[in-house]
């Protein structure tokens, strides 16, 4: 999974390029500081009524999941977060129809 490259700030010598470099790195701060864009996207996931145990690969506990998009054609999808075994490596889906859909996980 690709991680966001940290601003790196260089050191030149010139004012003026050194204060576009300090508000860079705070406008940056800003979006590091944002816990959804540390997600993983999971495509082509069977879902049903029957929970499931999906692993994220984030390597840490997940913080919430949404529906991103599903593959059936006008089906209404929702998902129910279930009981995961181990937070840090699955998230536990439920749906009230068998579907196959994406999720992104953060």
């Amino acid at each position: 999974m690709a991680r966001l490259k940290q601003y790196e700030r260089l050191s030149l010598g010139e004012p003026k390029l050194d204060r576009i470099q300090e508000h860079l790195e705070e406008a940056s701060r800003l979006v590091y500081s944002n816990p959804v864009l540390d997600g993983n996207l999971i495509e082509n996931v069977s879902v049903s009524t029957t929970e499931k145990q999906v692993p994220h690969k984030l390597e840490r506990k997940y913080r919430g999941f949404w529906l991103a998009g599903t593959k059936e054609n006008g089906a209404h999808v929702e998902l129910i977060e279930g009981t995961s075994t181990d937070r840090a490596k699955f998230v536990a889906i439920t749906s009230n129809v068998t579907a196959t859909i994406n999720i992104y996980v953060y």
